[in-house]
């Protein structure tokens, strides 16, 4: 309500009023909002209102006289000793955090009421300092984090205090320019008599400089003037131990906690890191130019911080790296302007913040966010040396670049055990073994070089390698990358036995690009030629490698040397050498040059015949060219020496190197132009298939009058329209036919013009035969049809009507034919063997198979028994072949021909039971065999009465002596005839034979059957016969022909076999030993069914 006072202050723009009991802060660029209101406690008015200078009080007084203090801001005072953290939280009060990288709790810190307020804090690994001017006050910390701070002791300095630090033992305070190093406690046996020390006085050299900064660590105390001195004062041997200078001042120093490296500024604003075991120093590279303050993290020593009031960059040191010590910026972070980093750990910043408090916040640089790409994310872990999660983000990412990106940074880093994990990955079996051959090399300098080498970074690895004395690594940089220039004077500085191979390699690079006359120099230089001449035998003993560069080397020296125009010493060391590359390789600079005889020579003794022979012959030394012909390969080489002989008249040698040379046309020509011998050159003829050769000779009997000659080789090499057209002139077109069908490459349209010309000349036959070679099956079966009207032409004419139906499988010409064959179009059937013949060729076995046996019964009533039995055994074969089912009486007629076949075979084996057995079931089918009637039983008798077999013998001995049959009886076994019939004792028809109770068990059943028969009673199963006795088959000892698969007992078939060589059944030839044995006859039962 009431105003009672008004305050502005400067330096925080802002206003203050009062009023009542209520005071009011109010921002000069925004007076309508009240940013804070603060009420008196007792409520009483307030009267006026005031400012401190630096804005940090604020007073006011009220109407009961009391006046009250309000801080608006406090000092920003802190002090870090890993892990300890104290910030002022009061005017009078410090707080003590220990910080945790655990993000679970925030500990609660310890909160020590001071005396006074402080103007500076310090803190060390067991003490607190506070201090205000030149006083200070010691606080015990505990051996402990948990102990509660003690006072222990306070100290006056010389004058006012411009920074304090604290370790576990020292404490050192900047005065003004002077810097004073005092132990905490006397009594600490840690410092003995090392108790106080003051810089720069302590220090000659330095009473000119002021020490504008300084660090303490456990181990040093180091400091900076502004001249530029960093020094390093060992607090173990109480005296410098590290002197640098910059070339101008400093301005502050940042140490990472054991002091190993610091970060120092200089007046110009530039960044460092130094290396006080080196004493060298690495710029920062993208240092902030208005750079606040720096931090090393406390837990990767080699990630640090730079920071102003907006911005924190993160950087890497990089001690060792194949591009040397260096820095990396790595990233930014955002800052507010309130915060102020404290320390650093694994990424984390800890921060000042307004209440004397702190917080964290993660960079972003290490910061690992789902949504970012995973290679960004990798790139990020490999620029701060995190290997461990780059290794899981391979993994995650499983991509080749991915582990690539991985590997070639741990050798840009010197980390080969670290690179050999990624290679491995990927199966580079080249990089692993490469790696892991630098795994144990100790030398920084070395492995720096060998790295730059797997990088490609090879100027950089030939520098660490002189840079580390290893001349003979850098040597062979030098040698890789084609500097010979270089590899030379590095060989002559520091390996000069490694000059005449160089020389030697740098030779044969001059030589490659045409400088042939330095390259003769570097060869002669390699060969040391003054020095080999006397120790050559000692130098190959001590290097076993130098036989073979020598040799190198004079090959060079012969080989430049003939381009140099010293033709004779070239040839000189190519002949000593006797190489065969060599001497090829002088031979053709030889010719080149035009000195053909002595690149003759070269070649020929390096035993290139072609191209030796090729030059004889340019110079037209024939006896050199005749010696070496026989080796030579070359097909041209052998023309031009054939053409070179023929043109001498010496035919003969000159057909040899044509036929070598493979132009036996020109063989050809010299036999009918200069020899006269048509028959060579048709020899020649035949074996080539030239058609130019075949039209020289058709010519040729041409010109003789040999018209059929000249058509047969036209025909035979391919040129058939000439032939034809020979043929039409002298009505030889029947023979220019007969000719075409045994030439393999005869085209349709060479068989359709002698169709259309022989159905002009009106002859049936030829012009159907050569339709239907054209393939013109519906005109070729019209003209067949009706050629076979004639007598003499009707054989061919069907049988090629049935090939030209089976071949063009068109179903209505086959029925057009069938019908002819019936005798459906002119009432005149024809002989069913044509009817066969088609079903045959069309593979319509059934229907073959019926009119096989018809022409079978035909053929055996005519008595063609062995045709018969071909034909029904071809006809059986191809059912069987087919899985098609053979007829009964197939069957049968096959079995009764099969054994009146077998009776001459054992007739001649002299097995007359057999034979006597076998004509025994041929008579009994007697009335098949109406041509033979008499002879067959006249047979029968004789060899039944041989046999033994007197009933059998005397059965059809009575029927010989028929009215019938006793007229046609052979005057020879008349007599013999009527012994039997007469001479047969009483009751013979009463009696049995021998054959008539033999019997064999039947496979399927065991049933006992008669040899002979092939029908179980009992199980009513057809069985196949013994091929080699006509007998049933049994169940054990079968084998069969390894020709026709038909059974047989392998006794009786090893003697016929062994006899005759040949299957009774199938006529093959084969081998007792190529007999199959059989285990199982079921197959071969059910196929017989």
């Amino acid at each position: 309500e009431e105003l009672t006072g008004l305050a502005y202050c400067p330096s925080l723009d802002i206003v203050a009023s009062c009023g009542d009991d209520t005071i009011k802060i109010h921002s000069i660029t925004n007076l309508q909002e009240t940013e804070k209101i603060i009420t008196v406690p007792d409520h009483s008015g307030v009267q006026m209102i005031d400012w401190s200078s630096d804005g940090q009080l604020l007073a006011v007084t009220s109407m009961a006289g009391t006046v009250y203090i309000y801080v608006t801001k406090l000092s920003v005072l802190y002090a870090v000793s890993p892990p300890r953290i104290a910030i002022l939280s009061s005017l009078s009060e410090v707080s003590i955090y220990v910080y945790s990288p655990e993000k679970s709790t925030k500990p609660m810190p310890y909160r020590l009421s001071l005396i006074d307020e402080p103007s500076f804090l310090a803190i060390g690994p067991y003490y607190l300092a506070t201090g205000l001017d030149n006083h200070v006050w010691f606080y015990d910390l505990g051996k402990t984090l948990g102990d509660q701070p003690q006072l222990l002791s306070e100290r006056d300095f010389p004058a006012p205090i411009v920074d304090f630090k604290l370790n576990a033992d020292y404490c050192a305070a900047l005065c003004n320019s002077r810097l004073l190093l005092q132990a905490v406690v006397t009594d600490n046996p840690n410092v003995k008599d090392k108790l106080s020390q003051t810089f720069p006085t302590a220090l000659a050299g330095l009473n000119d400089a002021v020490i504008t900064c300084f660090c303490l660590t456990q181990e040093f105390l180091i400091f900076a003037t502004d001249l530029g001195h960093l020094m390093y004062f060992s607090l173990d041997k109480w005296d410098v131990c590290t002197k640098y200078t910059h070339n101008m001042g400093i301005r502050k120093i940042y140490s990472d906690t054991e002091g190993t490296k610091i970060i120092f500024i200089d007046e110009h604003g530039q960044g460092y890191v130094f290396l006080p075991a080196l004493e060298d120093t690495v710029i920062i590279t993208d240092f902030p130019k208005k750079c606040e303050g720096c931090l090393w993290d406390v837990a990767q020593q080699h990630v640090f911080i730079t920071f102003d009031s907006k911005l924190v960059t993160t950087h890497a040191f990089v001690r060792y790296s194949v591009r040397g010590k260096h820095t990396l910026k790595i990233g930014e972070s955002k800052l507010n302007s309130v915060q102020c980093p404290l320390m650093l750990c694994e990424g984390e910043m800890v921060l000042h913040i307004d209440g004397g408090q702190y917080a964290t916040q993660t960079l972003t640089t290490h910061l690992v966010t789902p949504s970012v790409s995973p290679s960004i994310n990798l790139k990020m872990f490999l620029n701060l040396k995190n290997y461990v999660d780059a290794y899981k983000t391979c993994e995650r990412m499983n991509a080749r670049s991915g582990w690539l990106e991985f590997g070639e940074q741990a050798i840009a880093d010197l980390e080969p055990d670290i690179a050999l994990r990624a290679y491995r990955h990927i199966g580079d079996a080249a990089m692993v073994s490469a790696l892991e051959n630098m795994r144990y090399i100790e030398d920084v300098t070395m492995l720096t070089g060998f790295c730059c080498l797997l990088l490609g970074k090879y100027d950089e690895a030939k520098d660490y390698f002189l840079r580390g004395t290893y001349t003979k690594e850098a040597l062979e940089i030098c040698r890789d990358l084609l500097q010979w220039e270089q590899a030379l004077l590095l060989a002559h500085k520091f390996e000069p036995d490694e000059v005449p191979f160089i020389a030697r390699e740098y030779a044969q690079q001059l030589e490659f690009s045409g400088n042939y006359a330095d390259a003769l120099y570097h060869y002669e230089k390699g060969y040391k030629e003054d020095l080999i001449n006397d120790n050559e035998e000692q130098l190959i003993d001590l290097s076993p490698d130098y036989e073979e560069h020598v040799r190198q080397c004079k090959m060079g020296i012969a080989r430049t040397s003939i381009r140099a125009g010293d033709f004779r010493r070239g040839i000189q060391y190519a002949v000593e050498l006797n190489d065969k590359q060599l001497l090829y390789d002088c031979a053709e600079l030889l010719a080149t040059v035009g000195h053909y005889t002595e690149a003759a020579g070269l070649y020929e003794r390096g035993e290139y015949f072609d191209e030796a022979c090729s030059h004889y012959i340019h110079l037209k030394m024939w006896n050199k060219a005749n010696q070496i012909l026989p080796q030579v390969k070359s097909t041209k080489l052998h023309a031009a020496y054939a053409k070179a002989k023929e043109a001498d008249g010496q035919y003969q040698e000159a057909i040899d190197s044509y036929r070598t040379a493979g132009d036996l046309d020109a063989c050809v020509r010299i036999y009918l132009d200069h020899l006269c011998d048509p028959h060579m050159a048709s020899e020649i003829v035949l074996e080539s298939r030239s058609m130019e050769a075949a039209k020289m000779l058709a010519k040729f009997y041409q010109k003789i009058g040999d018209i059929e000659q000249a058509l047969q080789f036209l025909v035979i090499c391919g040129c058939v329209e000439e032939a034809f057209a020979l043929a039409q002139r002298h009505n030889k077109l029947k023979q220019h036919g007969e000719l075409l069908q045994r030439y393999e490459n005869a085209k349709s349209s060479d068989y359709l013009a002698l169709a259309h010309y022989f159905e002009a000349e009106k002859y049936t036959l030829l012009a159907g035969k050569y339709y239907f070679l054209a393939r013109e099956f519906s005109k070729a079966l019209r003209f067949l049809l009706k050629a076979s009207a004639f007598s003499n032409e009707e054989t061919q004419a069907l049988s090629l009507a049935i090939d030209c139906v089976a071949t063009s499988n068109n179903e209505q010409l086959a029925t057009q034919l069938i019908e002819f064959l019936l005798g459906e179009v002119d009432g005149v059937p024809k002989d069913p063997r044509y009817l066969f013949r088609l079903y045959m060729a069309r593979k319509h076995y059934k229907d073959a198979a019926k009119t096989g046996v018809i022409v079978a019964n035909q053929e055996q009533l005519a008595g063609n028994y062995k045709t018969a039995r071909d034909m029904l055994f071809s006809m059986y074969q191809e059912l069987r072949r087919n899985n098609l089912a053979v007829s009964a009486d197939m069957r049968h007629n096959l079995i009764l021909l099969h054994r009146y076949t077998l009776v001459r075979i054992h007739v001649k084996l002299g097995n007359h039971l057999l034979a006597a057995k076998l004509l025994v079931q041929v008579a009994a089918n007697i009335s098949q065999f109406p041509e033979h009637i008499v002879p067959i039983l006249t047979s029968t008798v004789i060899e039944c009465h041989r046999a033994g077999l007197k009933k059998s013998a005397f059965l059809y001995a009575s029927m010989l002596m028929r009215p019938d049959y006793r007229h046609q009886l052979d005057p020879r076994y008349a007599k013999k005839v009527e012994a039997i019939v007469r001479k047969a004792p009483k009751g013979i028809k009463m009696l049995s034979d021998d054959i008539d109770v033999e019997t064999m068990e039947c496979p399927i059943c065991g049933t006992n059957l008669p040899n002979m028969e092939v029908t179980c009673h009992s199980c009513k199963t057809t069985l196949p016969i013994c091929i080699a006795t006509g007998q049933h088959i049994i169940k054990q000892q079968m084998t069969s022909c390894p020709e026709c698969d038909f059974l047989c007992f392998r006794a009786e078939m090893e003697k016929i076999l062994s006899e005759l060589n040949v299957c009774p059944m199938c006529g093959e030839h084969v081998a007792p030993e190529q007999l199959l044995d059989v285990e199982d006859i079921r197959p071969y039962i059910l196929a017989s069914s």
